[in-house]
């Protein structure tokens, strides 16, 4: 017999992490990373555009792109939450961006015909923006800017001239929501349904998550997830400490203790010693 979903227990906290970041979720907003030449790059700007919560990535393969382990740590699994779609050329790309009605836009200096992304403009946002972004030596490719319907960039004002290739990413996602908020606008049902699929085997890998958590896995695949003890989670925000990973804090706090101790026993070592020569 079928249990009611109001007497169930409460959700785990993963799951409903899951279903409120999924609400959030964007799929007017897509960015093409075209031709990507080191793998922390491509990791870290994934990890950058899924924290914004852009869904969809198109990836066109660099030819000479080498594989490096140490790159999946520092995407801490954002692929896994990503629709990632990839091509071996821009030119296979550009084709499939035009087939599907995205306007193009890529990623540039600031030439005279290339928009800067400030706030307070009054231009009408596109329906559906693919934000090009290429790759570290000599940007994006000849084919994607000849598709191109705009070019855009981020002003600079210091002395600094360039920025890392995932920081220039997040720059550039956020400020095209800050200046075409009807980007933001949250992903369809249809689309939610598809994305709610996606990520299921990534939210209970091994065979006894799986059954343990299979009645939640089908309401949150159903989109029918509740949470009785109050709302879903709450957005994530960009703080100082979010970065350093938690065993440096630790070790951080060990080494206090240690120099704390250290102090302690040279003083009690004075006391001693000044005892003795009275």
């Amino acid at each position: 017999m079928d249990v009611d979903r109001s007497e169930r227990k409460r959700p785990p906290s993963r799951l409903l992490r899951a279903e409120a970041v999924v609400l959030q979720r964007t799929t007017k907003l897509l960015v093409v990373l075209d031709r990507v030449n080191d793998p922390h790059n491509m990791a870290a700007c994934m990890r950058t555009i899924e924290a914004f919560g852009v869904q969809q990535v198109w990836v066109v393969s660099a030819p000479l792109a080498k594989r490096k382990r140490s790159a999946q740590v520092i995407a801490k699994g954002a692929e896994n939450w990503l629709s990632v779609r990839r091509f071996n050329t821009p030119a296979e790309c550009a084709t499939a961006l035009k087939a599907s009605g995205w306007s193009i836009w890529i990623a540039s200096d600031d030439s005279d015909d290339a928009i800067a992304l400030t706030s307070g403009s009054s231009m009408v946002a596109p329906e559906k923006l693919a934000l090009v972004v290429g790759r570290e030596a000599d940007g994006v490719s000849p084919e994607l800017c000849s598709a191109a319907h705009e070019r855009c960039y981020v002003p600079l004002v210091g002395f600094t001239t360039s920025l890392n290739l995932s920081v220039a990413t997040g720059l550039l996602v956020h400020s095209l929501f800050d200046r075409f908020p009807s980007l933001r606008a949250k992903a369809t049902d249809e689309e939610r349904t598809s994305i709610r699929k996606a990520w299921r085997p990534h939210l209970a890998k091994t065979e006894e998550s799986k059954l343990k958590l299979a009645t939640f896995l089908d309401d949150f695949e159903e989109g029918v997830m509740q949470d009785s003890h109050g709302a879903h989670s709450r957005s994530s925000t960009i703080a100082s400490g979010s970065w350093a990973p938690k065993d440096i804090r630790r070790q951080e706090v060990e080494e206090e203790q240690r120099q704390a101790n250290k102090k302690n026993d040279t003083h009690h070592s004075g006391l001693s010693s000044s005892s003795e020569h009275q």
